[in-house]
């Protein structure tokens, strides 16, 4: 101990140094040539002595795509930095972008100019300090790759300044993502001695690699890492030729235990100067979790002891290797949850652990910035560890691993105390709901024990891993074909204790299923091999033969759960629920070089009359043209499940166009994911912010070639692209396609938003052919059947007029005269299905309409009500609640909702029942909510969209009664496109005209925000007030009689219902 104090620098009874030596830089983060840094890392620096703050002292130059480093001459940017931060009495540096963070896979170095301490000039060894960054996660296959070819940018241990040793853990670092499928352990991967596979375990995820020896490797023994072809990245390119590093392993006996405490912080966010890192200015020990969806107040506070083995020092006399234990913990203070930083989402995570998955292996090295022998040494530590939460809401949503997290610090001797301070840098990018990531700077500080006698022995983990929750769980309504089984544990699992089959088996009706799993974190995710099934009883059965990474079984269970039956005997081809970008319609009388989308083929084109008593018609609005993030996907949701083999580049296709909207050049290359019912497209290349794009959902009216000329659902139905039309006569067959889809958009620069893909579930529509079917659940039976619906009710009154004198909605009332239509036999065959099995008054459930749709949301972050009122002014659409208090906007991307409908039995007057031999009952038919934007894209119209209004809908999370609420404000278009009331009159069938197309409504919404046990957001909308529906008719009946005729409906207060799931946390 007292040898690697006096070789890890530091004057004696002190940490500090009299800075008497050359002047020098001591530390950086990232350091020279680091790669795979967090875009969002700052730079940290320190040197031997105070230095200045000026700004014009400091340099980050971005280079050139294939360069190491480069300085002025050689730069293809210039990074604009922030105020650089002092630290540490003076002697360290912050800096950070002024704007934003750095671009992903790109190399940027810093140079000093002019700086100097005390007057002796600073410089770096290579004129520069130079990194870079790691590439995307997400977004084009260009920024994700930046090179076609897979590539190995780093092995750990790198060679003679750090060398393999006997508890040496294997890390690889590859130029892109891998693809999951190609890492075969023995196979396209391995680590060999003498020609024999080295038992480990092996962990992927992104580019990074880990192979950890399942025990000690050989000292003096040969070693192999072999790399082959068949590895690939997510491009499908494999290696140009296959990779080997060979090393023979040296020996650390005997070794010896530092027991080293991460103390926590007196405060996180007003930390003392004792708890407070000499190197970032900031909390020690804190882990700081900023996102969008979380704000910037999310942190931990960890603590605990770390028990690190060192290697013998005297066969180290430059380098020491040290090694902190597979399955070590860190305890953390829960978080608190507040969604966007500032509203409480009513709940905490409980204590945070953090597990480490693998031997962590690092190295004290002298420092690689200066010859003097004060200078601390450097820390360099690559760790692989899994995050879980007490809670198991917060488990859900965060749980998972993050692998090869870059540790780099300093060792400083504290003899007065006979201590080794430790003091490191590192950013984790943790995964936030699935779809967010987030970034926290770590600011870690250890002390080992002075005295190592007496210093706490390392606790034995007995615990059992339990099952905390499980996705469905008892949310099967919630849960649709192409979604995963995930299984939240109370901490992270041994993935090679898993033998998919013995321990661990699915069943779909007492029939065992193939299927694929992984471990991430604490969560064991399942995804069968053939998506899961309408109607079909599962079983997911675990044993104690599971364990945990200390081998404590798990506690088995066999959990059960069954999708909802799908029924029905009339199915429906596939409807588009939501476009993203744009709107899920066709289009006419665009502008595309006006942002204007034009208006959807079908609505008003403001001709034509109204029956009496109705407003006159005006031209729909025109929609604002749709807009991408150069940074985000295409992304499509349906009303059913999707045939895989019917995405292809002939019915998926992207194109450039010009201001006409005429393709320039041929389609763009891209990848197709298909999942259940959603489908992205991803460019190879990224988009170019300003140009205009539309891209093409092919299909056919009929006799589809699925794959060929259209996209279909997996029973052979191709897309039905069209359901809005002016006349019933033209509405389609159920089973009936349609034109093609062509969504016009532009592109822009990259978004920081967080885009959220909502569904509206349960939807007790389960088969989504939009009529009520025998067998689906009713509102009478199941308050699930009522979360997403509307319920239709009379008006007070409910008719005016001299023809009808009330209405019946859903069935007959005895004051309902059923006509005899026998002596009209062509009439009777033609509408004597409406009189047969009428349903029985009274009939509640049949007042109801049933909706199928989903809905995407960009969540902004949080405003403060003086932040809403300088943004949006005195804008009516924001509730009061948002002026007063602030809230997270959440802008709603305008889409449309589909229901299934009614029928209303009009009871009539005597006037027509002089008049007529019947009016008929009125099937509504399947009905449209149109969500409208908030401007109208049309320059002429009354509220035109702005020069940068994009008129997405916001929507408002708010501190509310018993938790967070959402709250907005929706004007619709209501559309009943194939209703046509029909009166006999002198045997022959007349047709009421009625203002039921691009009717106008104003829904205001308020719901509770909370979240499953298995992670996802969930959020409830009820209306708050009433929304009347006022059905004018006219035609040849109506105008034989004086003054308007109407029935009055209305939708109650309380009775629109719209329940939002988030997607599954684990894709």
């Amino acid at each position: 101990m007292a040898g690697l104090l006096a070789a890890c620098g530091g004057d004696a009874g002190s940490t500090s140094f009299d800075g008497s030596g050359p002047a020098s830089l001591y530390y950086s983060y990232p350091y020279d040539g680091q790669q795979a840094v967090s875009p969002h890392a700052p730079v940290v620096l320190r040197f031997s002595g105070a230095v200045s703050a000026d700004p014009d002292h400091y340099r980050l130059y971005q280079c050139a795509p294939q360069a190491s480093r480069c300085d002025a001459d050689s730069k293809v940017g210039t990074v604009a930095l922030a105020a650089p931060q002092s630290t540490g009495e003076g002697r360290g540096l912050v800096l950070a972008p002024a704007d934003g963070s750095l671009k992903t896979g790109t190399t940027y170095s810093l140079v000093f100019n002019d700086l100097d301490i005390d007057g002796d000039t600073i410089s770096l060894p290579q004129g520069s300090l130079a990194f870079r960054t790691r590439v995307a996660r997400k977004g084009p296959l260009s920024e994700r790759l930046p090179q076609p070819a897979l590539a190995v940018s780093q092995v750990m241990p790198a060679g003679d300044d750090q060398p393999l040793v006997d508890f040496s853990t294997v890390s690889v670092r590859f130029n892109q993502p891998l693809a999951s499928s190609t890492v075969r352990y023995g196979d396209s991967v391995s680590l060999r001695h003498d020609g024999q596979l080295v038992p480990a375990s092996v962990r992927m995820q992104g580019s990074a690699l880990v192979i950890d020896p399942d025990t000690d490797l050989t000292p003096g023994a040969d070693y192999t890492l072999a790399i082959t072809t068949a590895l690939q990245g997510i491009g499908g390119d494999g290696l140009d030729s296959p990779f080997e590093k060979h090393w023979v392993a040296k020996d650390t006996r005997p070794r010896s235990v530092m027991v080293q405490q991460a103390a926590a912080a007196n405060d996180c966010d007003q930390p003392s100067a004792q708890s407070t890192s000499m190197l970032t200015g900031q909390a020690i020990n804190c882990v700081p979790v900023i996102a969008r969806l979380l704000g910037d107040t999310t942190v931990s506070r960890q603590s605990g002891d770390v028990f690190a083995q060192l290697a013998f020092a005297p066969h180290f006399p430059e380098v020491t290797p040290l090694r902190i234990p597979r399955g070590s913990l860190l305890k953390g203070d829960a978080l608190k949850v507040m969604i966007g930083g500032q509203v409480d989402a009513g709940f905490d995570s409980g204590k945070v652990t953090v597990t480490f998955l693998s031997d962590a292996t690092g190295y004290l090295i002298p420092n690689p910035y200066t010859d003097d022998p004060d200078a601390p040494r450097q820390l360099r530590l690559s760790i692989d560890v899994a995050f879980d939460t007490q809670d198991p809401r917060a488990n859900g949503a965060f749980t998972q691993q993050l692998l090869q997290v870059e540790l780099v610090g300093t060792a400083i001797a504290d003899t007065d105390k006979g201590s080794l301070v430790a003091d490191a840098v590192g950013v984790v990018e943790p995964e936030v709901l699935g779809v967010e990531t987030a970034y926290g700077v770590l600011s870690f500080h250890m002390e080992s024990y002075p005295d190592q006698q007496s210093a706490p022995s390392q606790p034995m983990d007995m615990t059992h891993p339990q099952l905390r929750s499980w996705q469905p769980g008892e949310q099967a309504l919630m849960q649709r074909p192409g979604d995963p089984v995930v299984l939240n544990f109370s901490e992270p699992l041994d993935a090679d204790s898993i033998v998919a089959g013995n321990n661990l088996r699915l069943s779909a009706g007492g029939s065992t299923v193939d299927f694929d799993w992984r471990v991430d974190g604490a969560a064991l995710v399942l995804q069968p091999a053939q998506p899961l099934a309408y109607g079909t009883a599962y079983q997911v059965q675990f044993t104690d033969t599971i364990t945990d990474i200390a081998g404590n079984g798990a506690m088995g269970e066999t959990l059960s759960f069954q999708l909802p039956d799908f029924g029905g005997d009339t199915p429906r081809a596939p409807l588009v629920l939501t476009s993203y970008p744009g709107f899920p319609c066709n289009t006419v009388d665009r502008e595309l070089d006006a942002n204007d989308a034009g208006r959807c083929l079908g609505g008003r084109d403001g001709s034509g009359s109204s029956p009496d008593g109705a407003a006159a018609p005006v031209e729909d609005d025109h929609l604002p043209l749709g807009r991408l993030p150069v940074n985000r996907s295409i992304a499509v949701t349906f009303s059913q499940v999707m045939a895989p083999s019917s995405v292809t580049a002939d019915t998926v296709v992207l194109e450039e166009v010009d201001s006409d909207g005429n393709p320039q050049g041929g389609p763009l290359p891209g990848q197709r994911q298909v999942s259940g019912r959603a489908l992205t497209f991803t460019p190879d290349q990224a988009l170019q912010p300003g140009h205009l794009y539309r891209y093409t959902l092919h299909s056919v009216p009929a006799n589809p070639d699925c794959g060929g000329d259209a996209l279909c659902d997996t029973r052979g139905l191709p897309l039905q692209t069209r359901l809005l039309y002016q006349q019933a006569a033209d509405f389609p067959e159920p089973q009936q396609g349609g034109e093609s889809l062509v969504i016009y958009f532009r592109a822009e620069p990259a978004s920081g938003d967080v885009l959220q893909a909502l569904r509206n579930l349960p939807s007790a529509d389960v088969n989504a052919n939009l009529q009520l079917d025998d067998g689906e659940a009713l509102p009478s039976q199941t308050d699930s059947a009522e979360k997403n619906s509307a319920m239709l009710a009379k008006g007070n009154p409910s008719a005016e007029g001299q023809l009808i004198k009330d209405i019946d909605i859903g069935c007959p009332s005895q004051d309902y005269l059923v006509p005899d239509l026998s002596t009209f036999p062509a009439l009777e065959n033609l509408y004597g299905y409406l009189y047969q099995d009428m349903p029985s008054s009274p009939c509640p459930d049949r007042q109801y309409l049933f909706i199928t749709g989903n809905l995407g949301a960009d969540i902004a972050g949080y405003l403060s009500k003086d932040q809403v009122a300088e943004r949006f002014g005195d804008d009516p659409l924001i509730p009061q609640a948002v002026k007063e208090g602030g809230g997270v906007l959440a802008y709603i991307n305008p889409s449309r909702i589909v229901t299934s409908g009614t029928t209303v039995y009009p009871i009539l007057t005597e006037v027509a029942k002089a008049l007529t031999n019947a009016v008929l009952p009125a099937p509504t038919g399947p009905q449209l909510m149109r969500i409208r934007y908030s401007c109208d894209a049309n320059p002429s119209a009354a509220t035109p969209c702005g020069a940068d209004d994009d008129g997405r809908v916001k929507g408002w999370i708010i501190d509310g009664d018993g938790g967070p609420q959402f709250v907005t404000r929706l004007n619709l278009y209501l559309d009943a496109p194939k209703l046509e009331p029909v009166a006999v009159v002198s045997g022959n069938a007349q047709v009421f005209t009625h203002n039921l197309h691009s009717y106008p409504l104003t829904l205001d919404l308020t719901g509770q925000v909370h979240f499953l046990d298995d992670g996802r957001l969930q959020i409830s909308q009820i209306s708050t007030v009433a929304l009347p529906i006022d059905v004018y008719l006219g035609g040849l009946v109506a105008d034989l009689v004086e003054g308007p005729d109407a029935i009055h409906m209305r939708i109650p207060a309380g009775k629109t219902v719209l329940n939002y799931i988030s997607k599954p946390i684990k894709p």
